[in-house]
């Protein structure tokens, strides 16, 4: 089964992508997959409250293939579900 979205979970202190599983019966068949990283770890990290943000995982690695090949830093910039 292919993964299809990654959602990115930011606080004050960390940012963690996790893969993203909507259905329960699914999580027994699907390897689950973490990568975190620490705010000292980014030029530049500021984060208000924690939020959770999903991603089509397919969008997301042309997006940062297309930043690497340009040698583009990558922002993200977000504020609740929406916005």
């Amino acid at each position: 089964m292919m993964q299809e979205e990654v959602s990115m979970i930011v606080d004050d202190t960390k940012l963690s992508m996790k893969n993203f599983v909507e259905n329960e019966e699914d999580t027994k068949k699907t390897v689950h997959t973490e990568l975190n990283m620490t705010s000292a770890e980014f030029e530049l990290f500021s984060i208000a409250q924690r939020s959770n943000i999903t991603f089509c995982l397919k969008e997301l690695r042309a997006f940062i293939a297309f930043a690497e090949a340009y040698h583009l830093p990558v922002s993200f910039c977000f504020d609740k579900g929406g916005k």
